[in-house]
């Protein structure tokens, strides 16, 4: 039986997330303005994934998009569309 550990906090998410979906998310450099509503489309793709309670997620997407990093790298009309065959690839 597989016994994967889920992740302990925010950051452990936010480097899994910018692995599985490089596309949209980084954890140095530039950030990309994410659209309103991604929670719903990594909820979904997310599904299956053990270690990524939506609880947990919710509150790495918060983490990630107060960050200074992220809202320096804002701009009005800019956003990230979530699409796992456009913007992200799903590497799990």
């Amino acid at each position: 039986m597989d016994t994967t550990e889920k992740f302990a906090n925010s950051k452990e998410v936010i480097a899994f997330l910018a692995e599985a979906f490089p596309n949209c998310f980084s954890v140095s450099g530039d950030a990309k303005p994410l659209k309103i509503g991604i929670f719903q489309d990594l909820a979904s793709a997310l599904e299956d994934e053990p270690r990524v309670s939506k609880t947990l997620l919710r509150a790495s997407l918060r983490h990630y998009t107060n960050s200074w990093r992220y809202l320096a790298s804002v701009k009005e009309g800019e956003k990230i569309r979530f699409a796992r065959d456009e913007c992200c690839s799903l590497r799990i």
